[in-house]
């Protein structure tokens, strides 16, 4: 979600002042410190670090100890300064001040140095502690224990050793964040990311009156200057997307008493205004050069080839109008969005165009854009060119995720929903039958610290990649980090990969890794392995650097039995080293990186295994085409499911109390239904949240291709176990037994039934609620349910 956020008033900047600040000196930068000290300022003596706590690769570090001494006689103190290799994020606490420190063990043991310092009675000395060793990427774990005059302290702090910088960001690369500082365009370079989506590139921030577009920084309140931070973007080699959303205060349907604010989120009076945007800005930032007649700038420039992509709108299903982003209906955006998509198209082909982002990847979310019909039986889904939605887990683990509490406000998780990745392998199907030529990009995904739907830096550094690794193997084209920094605690201001203050966290060391270990894997090049523990995640990736395997816990650790001999071990954090992977070894929570793995036949016959299971599920696909298959979803019009798993996605028809049968329809009710009824409660569940009531005597009548139909649905019965009642044509209708079931999308009830005369009626033994029943052509060789 793109929340309310402070724009940066650039006003009076110069372009040298956008360039970037960080792309090679790390000096410049500092990172989050995990550790508070326990240091009281009236002991024997105090200690602390310097700040200083980000350094390059393949150097030694120095870090500045200061020592004060608080008493009135001389102290000599005695200084071990220790490194060892952070691979999971340590959490644990200092010594207390004055107490007996412990030496911590972390992980690998790398270095240690001995220094002996005396200080005068009341004096500050500050000891340089310099490696031994040069120092690889990694995240580092420091421990200082000083000891001096009967009194003790102890000071941990992490050390950042950056990987090198890209030689160059590729357009192919998968990787992308949501931008809207231009100072940290040079830690964004260094970090790896190949796209920005610029979140500042907005319509009220370009068009302040009908007829007129400035993108020079002069459109107040905001003042932000499109040109040079677009050219800084660009000279920086990312590839510039952005969306174009929030109507000017002079264009907005918005009706009387909206605040001014707010008013920014209503729909235009006029979507020819919208439009126009789209063109104007497209025509500018594209490549395609157009007659000043055409320009409504005073410069009347054109062509400027920066812009790749352009979405319309942001999250237009947060429709809630205090906070929601579109306080309109979806048919009034779809409505918009055409003649916008056209429009964009206009001003230059090659510009690629996004419908809205949706908050969540729920398919019958997306499927909107399918169904959707304009009047000469187009639909959205043929205007744009990039599926586009976003995905945020909050404090739940990626991978057992049902919540996405940024779509779903409620903040309750719902038993029977699907998962990140069951979304995530439905919307990759989608694609494929509906627009295989149409790219996926999750464009903001993230994972805040603190706050509401917050968890801890150790989490955020843990989660991140291996939710975009998720998503990557799943098919997903590119995935787009929200967002570059922010720290304050609350939704998704506390979600980025450096602070407000522009401190490293861990994260961004893990997002890195994952580029650099990712680098050239494209979309058909990364697989999950199946592996009989559901506690461990192996997935196999083919790099521009060979195979590479990345392996995590999702819970905890957990062993892997996989002989793969000896590999190159990459952490999270990029500190690489020679292992030997033989007889089980361990895994935990945050990702590991396998690569140059010299034994892989074990691995090899995983693969098999998983393309075995792809190969497969092709065959269901091809072999379910050849079905006929009638599907009815009861209750309401407004939420028609989709049939998943059986191959083909098939929409549900809709069907209420008041759909009558008719011949032409070839379905409905000869004997009324009782009553209708929809349970928000189950949003998140289409085919159960609403339903029709069926008495004794009520009858759903269908015509069909005679023959054998596998049977199945969900249905609850007033007072338990109910019969299901079919019969073929005015033959005696067969009993199936139903039993209770609780609420989940499964179906509680299937069976086989064999229809000779075309006509199938659907009763039930006493009262029961249905929620949808579905008749799959059903052919004994090649289904394992019959």
């Amino acid at each position: 979600m793109t929340i309310p956020r402070h724009f940066i008033p650039l006003g009076t900047l110069s372009l040298i002042s956008l360039l970037p600040l960080y792309a090679e000196n790390a000096s410049q930068l500092k990172g989050v410190n995990p550790y508070e000290s326990t240091t009281q300022t009236d002991a024997t003596f105090t200690a602390s670090f310097d700040a200083q706590n980000v350094s390059e690769p393949s150097q030694k570090i120095t870090r500045n100890l200061t020592l004060k001494n608080n008493s009135s006689q001389p102290i000599e103190c005695e200084v071990n300064f220790s490194i060892q290799v952070d691979s999971n994020f340590y959490e644990g606490r200092p010594a207390a001040s004055g107490t007996m420190p412990e030496y911590p063990d972390v992980g690998r043991y790398l270095d240690e140095v001995d220094q002996t310092l005396t200080l005068k009675p009341g004096e500050s000395k500050t000891l340089p502690l310099t490696s031994n060793i040069m120092l690889s990427p990694g995240y580092y774990f420091l421990n200082a224990m000083i000891s001096g005059g009967g009194h003790f302290e102890q000071l941990y702090d992490n050390q950042y050793v950056l990987p090198k910088a890209p030689e160059k960001l590729s357009a192919e690369s998968r990787f992308g964040i949501n931008v809207s500082d231009p100072k940290l365009i040079g830690l964004n370079q260094r970090l790896g990311f190949g796209y920005v989506r610029f979140e500042n590139l907005k319509w009220a921030f370009v068009n302040p009156r009908k007829g007129y577009f400035a993108y020079d920084g002069s459109v107040g309140p905001w003042y932000v200057k499109q040109d040079e931070i677009a050219q800084a973007y660009t000279d920086a080699g990312f590839q510039f997307t952005s969306y174009f959303f929030l109507t000017p205060h002079w264009a907005t349907s918005a009706p009387e008493g909206v605040t001014k604010k707010r008013q920014l989120s209503y729909p235009p009076k006029d979507y020819a205004d919208y439009a126009e945007g789209v063109f104007q800005t497209i025509a500018r930032f594209g490549g395609k050069e157009h007659p000043a007649s055409e320009l409504m700038t005073s410069d009347k420039v054109s062509g400027k080839d920066q812009l790749r992509l352009m979405e319309l709108w942001n999250e237009v299903n947060l429709d809630n109008p205090n906070w929601g982003f579109w306080v309109g209906t979806m048919g009034e955006y779809f409505e918009m969005f055409r003649p916008a998509a056209e429009a964009g198209k206009r001003a230059d082909p090659n510009v690629k165009i996004s419908h809205s982002s949706y908050a969540g990847i729920a398919l019958e979310l997306v499927d909107q854009l399918r169904t959707y019909t304009y009047e000469d039986g187009k639909h959205p889904l043929d205007f744009t060119d990039i599926i586009n939605v976003h995905f945020y887990s909050g404090k739940a683990l990626p991978e057992t995720a049902t919540l996405d509490p940024n779509a779903d406000r409620t903040g309750e998780a719902m038993a029977g929903a699907s998962t990140y990745e069951e979304n995530l392998r439905d919307l990759n199907a989608w694609r494929n039958q509906f627009k295989p030529d149409a790219e996926i990009w999750i464009t903001e995904t993230g994972y805040d610290v603190g706050g509401k739907i917050g968890s801890t830096l150790r989490m955020q550094a843990a989660k991140i990649p291996r939710c975009i690794m998720m998503a990557l193997a799943e098919g997903i084209d590119r995935v787009f980090y929200y967002r570059e920094a922010g720290s304050t605690p609350s939704q998704h201001a506390g979600a980025g990969l450096v602070t407000t203050d522009h401190e490293l966290r861990p994260s961004w060391l893990t997002m890195a890794t994952m580029i650099r270990q990712l680098d050239g894997a494209g979309v058909n090049e990364g697989i999950r392995l199946p592996y009989p523990d559901d506690n461990v995640r192996l997935y196999l990736w083919n790099t521009n650097h060979g195979l590479v395997v990345s392996a995590w816990a999702v819970e905890g650790d957990a062993r892997v039995d996989l002989d793969l001999g000896t590999v190159t071990l990459t952490d999270a954090f990029g500190y690489a080293t020679e292992k030997e992977l033989n007889g089980g070894w361990a895994v935990g929570e945050f990702p590991v990186y396998l690569s140059n793995i010299k034994q892989a036949p074990a691995l090899m016959a995983l693969k098999d295994k998983a393309l075995l299971a792809k190969q497969q599920h092709a065959q269901l696909i091809a072999e379910s085409q050849k079905r006929q298959a009638y599907l009815f979803d009861f209750g309401s019009a407004a939420y028609p499911g989709l049939l998943r798993g059986e191959g083909l996605i098939r929409p549900f028809t809709a069907v209420t109390k008041d759909t009558q049968f008719q011949s032409t329809t070839g379905y409905g009710f000869t004997q009324a239904a009782t009553r209708d009824q929809d349970q928000e409660k189950l949003r998140k569940l289409p085919l159960l949240r609403d339903k029709t009531f069926f008495s004794p005597r009520t009858e759903f009548k269908l015509t069909v291709k005679p023959g054998k139909y596998r049977v199945k649905g969900f249905a609850e019965g007033k007072r338990g176990a109910v019969d299901l009642l079919l019969a073929d044509g005015n033959a005696a209708p067969s009993k199936n037994n139903v039993q209770p079931s609780s609420d989940s999308a499964e179906a509680n009830f299937t069976t086989v039934f064999d229809c000779k005369s075309g006509e199938i009626t659907v009763r039930f033994s006493a009262e029961t609620a249905l929620s949808w029943i579905a008749f799959i052509e059903w052919n004994a060789e090649s289904d394992n349910n019959g």
